[in-house]
């Protein structure tokens, strides 16, 4: 795909375009979503454990 891209000027610009407005479309999205209360927030609380984080930090620093 990307070197489609790399040799194609219009299909580039076509897919950078097109990428700014799903961009768009997801800031429209959050901004009219209603705010949470800070009791739906406690709700939404996820308990990860070390065990976890280690294997997000094994992924990560790869």
């Amino acid at each position: 795909m990307g070197l489609i891209l790399s040799n194609s000027i219009v299909l580039f610009t076509i897919v950078k375009y097109l990428r700014a407005a799903y961009l768009m479309y997801l800031g429209w999205q959050c901004l009219k979503r209603k705010p949470l209360n800070s009791k739906q927030y406690i709700k939404q609380e996820i308990k990860i454990s070390d065990y976890s984080y280690f294997k997000m930090g094994l992924l990560i620093t790869r």
